[in-house]
């Protein structure tokens, strides 16, 4: 009987770790995107000529160039914090 109370407490556990992450994900996000829509607009169209609009490009596109921001083979200004 008391394995079973272990069991029943550690799925219960996991399912309360895997709930927290996903909303400390979702957090991330969010921060993320708010962080993005200062200079490129919160629908990706950027206030002025000093950001490029986001919207319109492909994904593959935007991953890549996040991707060469974070390796720093792609030269930035802002971007660069």
């Amino acid at each position: 009987m008391g394995c079973n109370k272990k069991a029943l407490g550690a799925l219960i556990g996991s399912v309360f770790m895997a709930g927290a992450t996903q909303v400390l994900a979702g957090s991330s996000a969010s921060m993320m995107a708010n962080t993005c829509a200062g200079c490129h607009g919160t629908n990706g169209q950027s206030a002025g000529p000093a950001s490029p609009n986001l919207a319109g490009v492909s994904e593959s596109y935007f991953n890549d160039s996040m991707k060469a921001f974070k390796e720093g083979t792609r030269p930035a200004t802002i971007m660069d914090r």
